[in-house]
């Protein structure tokens, strides 16, 4: 499969080298430029040498996320990655006992969160045995757990960072191959639209510990099943049109909501709108049915 566009050159450098290694200046965007000041290298391997390094032996560790969208995240994310340590992001609305089966099926060894979220993270870490302290994002404490605020001004020593052994899978350029293919595993011409998959060494490889999630979303030859709904115009571009999990089967037609939702905004007296399917028993499909909130 043969792209396009021109041959590029990607240097051989990992995400963590790109960003920290490299000389740079700091984007004149005051809100990039400042997040990417407050997470500088320093900060991150403060973060991981006292955080992951000391309280988590050995190393790398699995590291679980449960917060909310804050920029103290990147402190934890890049700090992890920066020892060699591998990421899980949990959803801030699980419940204890699905947080329970996440913690066990990532095989965590530690786990950062917030101070509102401790009452379930802290009976899911009970009851899936992870043993170590926890570490809050942002200036709160409480006891039995560290404070990543904290730790980012104490002076300690940064740890040596691991050697990454494999760059190419762990590349700072999205290089993808691109497919839109049917139900049937086919693929459509441009200007039709279906599925897109993804192959390349920047899609992830799995799921963690989950080798049937990983198989339901990858197909034989190594494409990635997105899931999402696009259609490639004559220039390559994609446009991203619905999920394939929300599109409405009416009598053999996939309906896209999002299609029907820009429809209905497009009414002076619509403030919102939620199209869904239904299943219709007279006619033996589903329908379209809009939920609409007025001005």
């Amino acid at each position: 499969m043969q792209d396009p566009v021109s041959a590029i050159n990607i240097p051989d450098v990992d995400v963590w080298q790109l960003l920290f290694e490299q000389p740079k200046e700091f984007s004149r965007h005051k809100s990039t430029a400042k997040t990417l000041q407050l997470f500088s290298d320093p900060d991150l391997k403060l973060t991981t040498s006292q955080t992951f390094t000391s309280t988590m032996p050995p190393l790398p560790p699995t590291v679980s996320r449960m917060s909310s969208n804050k920029r103290s995240n990147l402190a934890v994310i890049w700090g992890t990655h920066y020892c060699g340590g591998t990421v899980f992001p949990m959803n801030p609305a699980y419940t204890a006992k699905e947080l329970t089966r996440q913690l066990l099926l990532s095989k965590t060894k530690a786990i950062c969160t917030q101070r509102n979220f401790l009452p379930t993270v802290r009976e899911a870490a009970l009851e899936a045995g992870v043993s170590q302290a926890m570490t809050l994002i942002g200036p709160d404490e409480s006891a039995g757990t560290n404070s990543l605020h904290d730790m980012l001004t104490l002076d300690v020593a940064p740890v040596p960072r691991l050697p990454v052994t494999s760059p190419e899978q762990d590349l700072a350029f999205l290089v993808f191959l691109t497919r839109v293919v049917s139900a049937e595993g086919l693929d459509v011409p441009t200007g039709e639209q279906d599925e897109l998959w993804l192959k390349g060494a920047t899609v992830f490889s799995c799921y963690l510990n989950d080798p049937k999630s990983t198989s339901e979303c990858f197909s034989a030859d190594g494409f990635f099943m997105t899931g999402d709904i696009v259609v490639k115009d004559s220039d390559g571009y994609f446009n991203i049109l619905d999920r394939i999990k929300e599109l409405i089967k009416y009598k053999g037609f996939q309906v896209a909501p999002a299609e029907l939702e820009g429809i209905l905004m497009c009414h002076p007296l619509a403030a919102d709108v939620c199209v869904i399917g239904v299943d219709d028993e007279r006619q033996a499909t589903q329908v379209p049915m809009a939920c609409v909130v007025l001005q």
